[in-house]
């Protein structure tokens, strides 16, 4: 028995030989591109930055404002723009014009600059110190030039 199970046993062991078996991989064959597009470029355009025209200083001179803004003097007078005050300061008494433009306050420039917004008219004014001629002066060439 023993010779018979060698036998079998024998028989029974196979050796396997493993084939392996390479397998390439085929490239796809490349695509034609596609002809590139040229995109002509049109010349940059240049910002244009627009630039508001110039208001008029005769119009700030004579803007409309509301009764409660007008100038209203010592003496009882309003004066209602800076074209009017430019008009009236000639024949202004001097103590009435002192009285608005001493060395505490100048009136006028203060009312040239919180309502007609007119800072650069106002400097001036307060440059020309409390001389009468002098702020008269700046007045009528602000109203006369239209700044």
């Amino acid at each position: 028995m023993s010779e018979l199970a060698t036998k079998t046993k024998s028989s029974s062991t196979k050796t396997i030989k493993s084939v392996t078996k390479k397998t390439v991989k085929k490239a796809a064959p490349k695509k034609k591109a596609a002809p590139k597009k040229t995109v002509k470029k049109s010349p940059a355009k240049k910002a244009v930055k627009k630039i508001a025209p110039k208001k008029s200083g005769v119009k700030k001179a004579s803007k409309k404002i509301s009764p409660e803004q007008y100038f209203y003097l010592c003496d009882g007078n309003c004066v209602k723009d800076i074209t009017e005050l430019a008009k009236m300061m000639d024949e202004l008494a001097d103590d009435i014009f002192y009285q608005h433009v001493n060395e505490e306050k100048h009136d006028f420039a203060n009312w040239i600059n919180d309502v007609f917004e007119e800072a650069e008219l106002a400097k001036q004014l307060m440059d020309a110190e409390r001389h009468k001629e002098k702020n008269h002066y700046v007045v009528l060439r602000y109203v006369v030039k239209g700044k």
